[in-house]
């Protein structure tokens, strides 16, 4: 398989590292080389939209990275275009063999304490899908904790009934790539389709005031 990547940075970095595992890597500069059998976008969240519409236009199975898209708005535009190929949205964590531990277990509260750069802009729209992916796959409608802040430490604490989160057996980033090859060769619907990045979506838009004001 022939995968086209756009963005290497920061974490698009780890998608070179990964990728050609699994096939054959084209680093893209802008614009969708038409040899490619899947576009995978880790770009800044602004872009996604655009390069989005530009791999649907080229029928091409996609995988974009977090924030999907950065309104409802958007999204449903996304879910409106797209045809018979894959796509799917790289909330990672739904990956996370740790985390889906807890599916179809009950819980009352789930707490996630994240670190951001003291860089970072948008820092909501970066943290926030981590959280409200986990929310969407489990179906939790329990209590949700949520705390982030700016620091040069890296901090990521995911709390499940008060229990620490163990560390998963497996990279979720590798699991998730796998996922993404299965549902391409085999025709599924993946775990996290344009209907869980909806429901994110609108989950993060309808808590936005509550974690930034």
């Amino acid at each position: 398989m022939k995968f086209g990547l756009l963005g290497t940075g920061n974490w698009g970095k780890h998608y070179v590292r990964l990728l050609p595992l699994f096939g054959e890597l084209v680093i893209m500069n802008r614009k969708i080389d038409p040899s490619v059998d899947a576009v995978v976008i880790a770009t800044p969240a602004s872009t996604h939209f655009g390069y989005i519409k530009q791999a649907l236009q080229a029928d091409k199975h996609i995988l974009v990275e977090k924030p999907m898209v950065l309104s409802s708005k958007e999204a449903r535009e996304v879910k409106e275009l797209l045809g018979n190929k894959v796509f799917m949205v790289g909330h990672q964590y739904c990956y996370n063999d740790a985390i889906r531990e807890f599916i179809n277990k009950p819980l009352k509260e789930i707490s996630l304490e994240h670190s951001i750069s003291p860089e970072q802009k948008d820092a909501y729209w970066e943290i926030a899908p981590h959280l409200f992916s986990v929310v969407d796959i489990l179906k939790f409608e329990g209590k949700i904790k949520f705390k982030f802040y700016p620091s040069k430490e890296k901090v990521r604490v995911w709390k499940f009934d008060g229990v620490q989160m163990k560390e998963p057996m497996t990279e979720p980033l590798r699991n998730e790539i796998e996922h993404f090859i299965d549902c391409i060769e085999n025709s599924k619907t993946p775990l996290t389709d344009i209907e869980h990045g909806l429901r994110v979506i609108k989950n993060m838009e309808r808590h936005e005031a509550e974690y930034t004001m």
